[in-house]
């Protein structure tokens, strides 16, 4: 994978200052700067699947509570 320098749409390019954030840890080493990109992307994508699984376990155990409390 690489960053593309002339793509045709907006999304498959990176932003300048979104490369730079990953190129100046990466000393500049390329194949180093798109892995870590990489790495932050399926971290983040992670975070935000596991965010909403707690919301959801949280809005189940707070339903089942409310029905124990008006029925127990």
């Amino acid at each position: 994978m690489d960053w593309p320098v002339n793509s045709i749409t907006d999304d498959a390019r990176v932003k300048w200052n979104t490369a730079m954030k990953f190129l100046i840890p990466s000393k500049f080493d390329v194949n180093r700067a798109i892995d870590l990109y990489i790495t932050h992307e399926v971290n983040i994508n992670i975070t935000l699947k596991n965010r909403r699984y707690l919301n959801d376990f949280l809005f189940r155990l707070f339903v089942k509570l409310k029905i124990l409390i008006k029925f127990g």
